[in-house]
């Protein structure tokens, strides 16, 4: 296999991140390759979630479930609103600050602030999931730097001092109502990493210059005490913590 090692990363990803191709697939081993990722054979893909090269993209694909297609189209477009957005008012991103999104996801919220001209630097602990943020990164064309590592190790070892930290734990289920989006619900299903939010928001707080700012519905009380102010949107709140005041 092919080595894999995070762009702009202070030490190489602790798994590697393989995408599944058919023997003689050259188009997708060069795309494969651009991508940092390494090449497995199609014939010993998993059952779960897996990455695949599918009409000269990056895909995910499940044996009981449809392709889920990771095409960047629809972030584009919701980037042109950012500037006005909850997410940009609580993080403070007019004045432009170094941002660290410790639970990346898929990297929506952290393109979203580079857009924005943010300096953002990325963690996600799912190896396959912090992939596709890249992806997407390199789809739109923004300067995200991202890391494959666990948050909490990341702000141990990192010499970096970030104005704003950004949680965004995944939400609770909803007991009724319809399902999420199935970008939300693969996104659950591949996360299953756990977290102990407290200590993430204790070491976010001794290490953030500025402000920690916390992503929650907007129903859902507060998860670390009250906050110094809130944005609200119509389904979501952000909760701004201040430091060193």
């Amino acid at each position: 296999m092919e080595s894999f090692s995070e762009a702009a990363a202070d030490r190489p990803s602790k798994i590697p991140i393989a995408v599944f191709l058919h023997p003689g697939d050259s188009h997708g081993r060069k795309i494969a390759r651009s991508l940092g990722l390494d090449i497995a054979d199609a014939r010993c893909a998993p059952d779960s979630w897996y990455l695949v090269i599918s009409k000269g993209r990056l895909a995910l694909r499940d044996g009981s479930k449809p392709l889920f297609g990771l095409r960047a189209d629809g972030i584009r477009d919701r980037l042109g609103g950012s500037r006005d957005s909850e997410l940009s008012k609580a993080c403070g991103a007019t004045r432009r600050p170094y941002v660290f999104d410790a639970l990346g996801g898929w990297g929506l919220d952290a393109l979203a602030l580079c857009s924005l001209k943010c300096r953002v630097v990325l963690t996600e602990s799912v190896p396959i999931v912090c992939a596709v943020a890249r992806h997407f990164a390199r789809e739109l064309n923004l300067p995200l730097t991202s890391h494959c590592a666990d948050a909490m190790d990341f702000l141990r070892e990192t010499r970096e001092s970030f104005d704003v930290i950004y949680l965004d734990p995944l939400f609770p289920e909803h007991r009724k109502g319809s399902l999420p989006s199935l970008q939300m619900q693969v996104l659950r299903s591949l996360a299953q990493t756990e977290t102990d939010l407290e200590e993430l928001f204790r070491l976010s707080l001794a290490n953030a210059l500025n402000r920690v700012v916390v992503k929650h519905r907007r129903n859902q009380s507060p998860l670390f005490g009250k906050p110094d102010w809130q944005i609200e949107g119509r389904t979501i709140r952000f909760d701004v913590y201040r430091v060193n005041v």
